[in-house]
């Protein structure tokens, strides 16, 4: 009893945290407020012990204006170090529809650590570090690339509802952080990501299928010149297709 009280009381202490980091980015002086939609595929196929082929497909859209849209196809390899760390890493493909802004293509490749650490009961944390490089075309200016570096870190945990760990036909809770930082020259965009806290439900149906939907909030600004503060407020699908040895 004594232990399932302070999973539960460490549950709730993170959860206050990462609120406490919502009113943080919802009470800036004046900010432009904006409501997206993200729509996301993740694929994990298991072809050999310890790895696995990784790819994301994505779809973005700043609602109701239809001003910014975004399209991603991002493929990798993670690589299993015993049952805490995975190593990552690959190239993802970035297309940039808008309105009132020059269209935009980005080749970023990456590369990733993730700690699976620690497991406090039903409570499963883990911690993802990225480097991105990343190679920036304006398709109005032909042929006029930008790089950048940018260094991104994650805190994600899970935490299942209905059963005592993420089995089949479990409804589980999923609440992450991550913050963004640019290495030197930030790319000229329209949002210049700075944190992103989400919250939400998934459910696993079997060993092959995941649904999640979560509630983003991402505080941004406004192009790296401008830097007038932006809060996006988003509602994200997450489709996850598991493809395991045996199956």
């Amino acid at each position: 009893m004594l232990r399932v009280f302070r999973n539960w009381l460490c549950l709730f202490l993170i959860s206050f945290l990462l609120f406490s980091q919502i009113e943080n980015v919802t009470a800036q002086d004046d900010p432009v407020n904006t409501t997206q939609i993200w729509l996301f595929w993740h694929y994990n196929h298991f072809f050999k012990p310890g790895f696995r082929y990784i790819h994301d497909v994505g779809y973005r859209q700043e609602t109701p204006h239809d001003s910014w849209t975004r399209i991603h196809y991002r493929p990798g390899v993670q690589y299993s170090v015993g049952s805490i760390v995975d190593l990552t890493g690959g190239v993802g493909f970035w297309y940039t529809f808008q309105k009132d802004l020059p269209n935009t293509f980005e080749i970023r490749p990456w590369q990733g650590v993730k700690v699976n650490w620690p497991h406090l009961g039903r409570i499963d944390f883990d911690h993802y570090a990225r480097l991105e490089e990343r190679f920036n075309l304006d398709l109005v200016d032909a042929g006029q690339w930008t790089f950048a570096l940018r260094g991104r870190y994650r805190f994600n945990f899970t935490v299942p509802i209905n059963n005592k760990g993420i089995m089949d036909k479990t409804l589980f809770a999923k609440i992450n952080a991550e913050f963004f930082i640019d290495l030197g020259k930030t790319i000229e965009e329209r949002y210049v990501n700075n944190r992103r806290i989400s919250m939400g439900l998934g459910y696993r149906f079997n060993p092959k299928w995941r649904l999640e939907l979560l509630y983003v909030i991402e505080k941004s600004k406004a192009l790296s010149s401008d830097g007038y503060k932006v809060n996006s407020h988003i509602i994200q699908f997450r489709l996850r297709t598991y493809i395991l040895p045996q199956m």
